[in-house]
């Protein structure tokens, strides 16, 4: 099931562009739907330009799947850090000699 992009809340992120910057203005749309995770590549029809919709974010060029990155940062507040729940090593477990 494809979902569905609020295509308003995208703006065109070539600098040389007339529209660069400016959400809202009716110039990018899904050119098609790329990888595994069915990303989509949007194109600017002022200036032609083609970016993906992760472009500007940590998702942008990641194979790690979104939601194991959503749960990790959800930790954070509760751990302090991301060494804060990192997976203790065979001596720190209960029932081992160390």
């Amino acid at each position: 099931m494809e979902s569905e992009l609020d295509l308003s809340e995208f703006c065109c992120l070539n600098e040389d562009c007339l529209d660069y910057g400016k959400k809202g203005k009716g110039n990018v749309r899904v050119k098609e739907r790329y990888e595994s995770k069915n990303r989509a590549l949007l194109r600017c029809n002022t200036c032609t330009h083609c970016f993906s919709e992760t472009k500007g974010t940590i998702f942008f060029g990641l194979k790690t799947p979104d939601e194991e990155v959503l749960r990790t940062l959800a930790m954070i507040p509760e751990k302090g850090s991301i060494r804060g729940f990192t997976v203790p090593s065979f001596n720190n477990q209960k029932g081992c000699a160390g």
